[in-house]
């Protein structure tokens, strides 16, 4: 088996109760080892206890069913994002800027018509350069 694509397994209560009644912490410690190479890799582990085995066959299909889950979800996602590229070409329908500066802010009134004041933006940042700067330092008589 390939390399799988998930970053995460789920483990199920239902493993987990029955390897915690039944095992050593060795034994969890080796079989959890075992499903992350599994998962990970693919490599897969051999058993000579029987209910390990029959646990590993029960755990390797959950693992299986949700890495496949996890693929058809990815594939329908990217699908969905193709499919709104294609439908809305931005830069031809006009409904998005081609460039990321293409507009200085957002407008607070969506409906109202708007101009840009770059005097506005210079002017107050000026008032704030200047207000700052005339700030006088603390006297010693003062405090």
């Amino acid at each position: 088996m390939a390399v799988k694509k998930c970053e995460s397994i789920i483990l199920y209560y239902v493993w987990l109760d029955i390897l915690t009644k039944d095992y050593t912490d060795e034994e969890i410690g080796k079989f959890l080892r075992d499903a992350y190479a599994y998962a990970r890799y693919g490599t897969e582990p051999e058993y000579e206890d029987r209910g390990l085995r029959a646990l590993w066959y029960v755990v390797r299909d959950g693992i299986d069913k949700n890495v496949r889950k996890y693929e058809a979800k990815s594939r329908q996602a990217a699908k969905a994002a193709a499919q709104r590229w294609e439908k809305n070409d931005a830069s031809a329908s006009g409904e998005m800027h081609p460039h990321t500066d293409g507009c200085e802010r957002i407008p607070t009134d969506a409906s109202a018509p708007y101009i840009y004041d770059y005097n506005y933006d210079y002017n107050y940042s000026n008032q704030i350069q200047t207000s700052s700067s005339q700030k006088k330092e603390p006297v010693w008589e003062d405090l």
